[in-house]
């Protein structure tokens, strides 16, 4: 009955963005859908890292101009892209963040998209760590 009770507050509140409620149990990054998908073409999957890598920091930054800026729509628009980038490429706790933050800014609820732009660095962060462990053998 937790989560009833979780969900009941969740509702009296104004708003708790659903990636608040993300669980430590997701994984940072999702190596089997990579594989799932291309794990005979290694090639593709160095590409789909490197281009991840050089992407995420630009979407980023749109997300940042955009709550600078007060603007939705930029907001959504790289949250979106993000989203995509990161789900295609097993970055499931990412992915889950920018979805949140993507409806979030499509509702206009930037106070909540703010809440989540640290916690969106901090699961990057990660995500970049991993990759780099991967790179190394580990």
């Amino acid at each position: 009955m937790a989560t009833t009770d979780r969900h009941a507050r969740h509702e009296e509140c104004a708003v708790i963005p659903d990636f608040l409620l993300v669980g430590t149990d997701v994984p940072v990054l999702d190596q089997s859908r990579l594989l799932d998908q291309f794990g005979d073409e290694p090639d593709i999957i160095d590409e789909l890292r490197e281009l991840f890598l050089d992407d995420f920091p630009q979407q980023l930054a749109k997300i940042r101009a955009g709550l600078d800026a007060n603007d939705a729509n930029q907001v959504a628009r790289a949250a979106h892209s993000l989203k995509g980038a990161s789900g295609t490429f097993g970055a499931e706790r990412v992915y889950q963040v920018s979805l949140s933050m993507e409806q979030l800014a499509r509702d206009g609820k930037l106070e909540g998209v703010t809440m989540g732009y640290d916690l969106l660095k901090d699961e990057l962060d990660k995500v970049v760590a991993a990759i780099q462990e991967l790179n190394s053998g580990g």
